[in-house]
């Protein structure tokens, strides 16, 4: 989940995968990081369903993309939950143990990050905030691996 991000993507694979129906192919422009030049793409929209906890299942519409970011590697939640108490017993919508990485296959933007977040938060001794969503609870913010000045 990306606050920062205007819109909701996912990966071409996984709307292959899901068999997911494309609604409509859209002309974007992108911009990467910190740099003025532009290009321009176009890019399928897919639609795709949401089953959430304890409220009605939620619809949207992604871009699809080849790839939204290299796995993530060094992100142990497994950790992060050993060393914030007040993370334990916590149902989180994502896991990962030391030395797995995590495939990011969708990333909920603005347009629909709102509809997922319940607003309340739990914020740790050491580095991340868990953010409760209706997907369960997701970790945001500096992950810290033993010495607390390194992330």
């Amino acid at each position: 989940m990306d606050s920062g991000s205007q819109r909701t993507y996912l990966t071409d694979n996984l709307k292959n995968i899901l068999q997911l129906p494309v609604l409509e192919r859209k002309q974007v422009s992108i911009k990467t990081f910190g740099s003025t030049d532009e290009r321009v793409e176009f890019v399928e929209v897919a639609s795709l369903g949401i089953e959430l906890k304890g409220g009605p299942n939620l619809s949207l519409s992604a871009f699809t993309v080849p790839l939204i970011c290299q796995p993530l590697q060094g992100q142990s939640v497994e950790q992060v939950v050993n060393d914030n108490v007040c993370f334990s017993g916590l149902r989180l919508a994502d896991y990962c143990a030391e030395g797995e990485t995590l495939n990011v296959d969708i990333l909920v933007g603005s347009d629909y990050y709102w509809n997922l977040v319940t607003g309340h938060t739990i914020r740790g001794t050491q580095g991340p905030i868990a953010i409760h969503t209706k997907l369960g609870w997701v970790l945001s913010g500096p992950v810290c691996h033993g010495d607390p000045g390194s992330q």
